[in-house]
């Protein structure tokens, strides 16, 4: 899924404060994995919206890091 947003934070006690800023950014939950929690973006027009989102987390919140999901196109090199 490339609509994603992952955001850890730096204590377990601010995932409340996590929660209701991704709700009030345009963010649905998904899941949550060693204090990790998973986002979906509700609305993507660009593409873009994911990582800037993302960004705006790490500058917004206390959180260890805020990564958007990406696609990485590979080819294979002779």
């Amino acid at each position: 899924m490339v609509n994603g947003i992952s955001i850890h934070p730096n204590n377990e006690g601010d995932i409340p404060a996590i929660l209701e800023w991704a709700s009030d950014n345009g963010l649905d939950w998904e899941a949550s994995t060693y204090s990790t929690q998973r986002f979906v973006v509700k609305e993507v027009k660009t593409g873009f919206e994911p990582l800037e989102i993302a960004i705006k987390a790490q500058k917004d919140l206390n959180v260890r890091w805020a990564e958007a999901d990406f696609i990485v196109p590979i080819t294979r090199w002779r």
